[in-house]
């Protein structure tokens, strides 16, 4: 990233937080009262928002990629996962693809060796498999007066010796909470939610992250990418190999087994901070960034970059 592109980077922060002033300054005097009034007397059409008989509620789609060849499940339900997806779990060759809004989503160890999935006060829900790839698919009804989420839930159970061979989480909003992952490719996507990991072991584990949090606790990983906007992630565990990652406004908070001189290091701040060890490399206000190469002869490499954000790294030097 040039200097240039980091000066406009920092103008466009500006503008965004002072946005967010005025949007917080109109709340505060009434502003969403005003707009639910509106809307009611159709003064005013809001996408994806449409209220039904009587102007009680409305409801946000999210516009989840739902299959019309499969089965749509609502309200509650409970069922056991086909044997197919026991033969291939035991073998590694299942992949899990996880889509869902505006609820709690949860994966967790089974305790008789269960391969089950339950839905609770769901909107829309789906999961079915399709050429090797377990799809989730769940909506929690939204109301534009009470835009609170988590009403809605979905619970997997899987024994802890289950592996996959890619593994794809995108949560919009909710929140979503795994006990155990082993995957070979994980791939994480959290919008405005929250994602958690008890444990999680992958050779591949790539994070995007737009205003929610990720936590990831007991981490083995070869190799990590994360793309941090405004949100926070803290992790926590082991890396052997190369680390990419940028943090634009956010926070990296990354606790590492090891030392310090087991990786190099390839950062670059410019209005934000990066912090490794003890090691501080800070950028500053007038539009000149820091740029340093650490070479400790390692065949893993950090390549860290923040615009406004921070990043820190621990080591536990062991």
């Amino acid at each position: 990233m040039n200097k240039f592109a980091k000066v406009i980077l920092g103008i466009s922060a500006v503008l965004v937080i002072t946005g967010g002033i005025f949007s917080v300054a109109g709340l505060v005097a009434g502003g969403r009262n005003q707009l639910n009034e509106m809307i009611g007397r159709d003064a005013l059409t809001v996408p994806m928002v449409f209220y039904q008989e009587g102007n009680e509620y409305g409801e946000a789609d999210y516009n989840l990629d739902f299959d019309d060849d499969q089965p749509m499940h609502a309200g509650d339900f409970r069922e056991t996962l086909s044997g197919d997806v026991r033969s291939m779990l035991e073998k590694g060759t299942l992949s899990l693809d996880v889509d869902v809004s505006g609820i709690g989503f949860y994966i967790c160890e089974s305790d008789e060796d269960e391969f089950l999935i339950e839905g609770y006060n769901l909107k829309k829900a789906q999961y079915y498999v399709e050429d090797g790839v377990l799809y989730i698919k769940a909506l929690d009804r939204v109301s534009w007066r009470n835009p609170d989420y988590g009403n809605g839930s979905v619970y997997v159970y899987l024994p802890r010796e289950s592996s996959f061979d890619q593994a794809k989480i995108q949560v919009g909003a909710g929140s979503a909470g795994v006990d155990y992952m082993n995957a070979k490719e994980l791939k994480c996507d959290v919008a405005a939610g929250s994602l958690y990991f008890s444990s999680m072991v992958a050779k591949e584990a790539e994070f995007d992250l737009g205003m929610g949090e990720i936590e990831t606790w007991e981490a083995d990983v070869e190799k990590m990418d994360f793309q941090i906007g405004m949100g926070s992630m803290n992790f926590s565990g082991k890396i052997s190999g190369d680390v990419k990652g940028e943090c634009d406004m956010g926070s990296m908070v990354m606790e590492v087994e090891g030392k310090a001189e087991d990786h190099n290091y390839r950062v670059e701040a410019a209005m934000g901070s990066i912090q490794i060890e003890g090691n501080s490399y800070a950028g500053n206000y007038s539009g000149m960034g820091v740029e340093s190469d650490v070479n400790n002869g390692s065949d893993s490499t950090f390549d860290l970059e923040t615009s406004m954000g921070s990043i820190e790294i621990y080591f536990t030097n062991e």
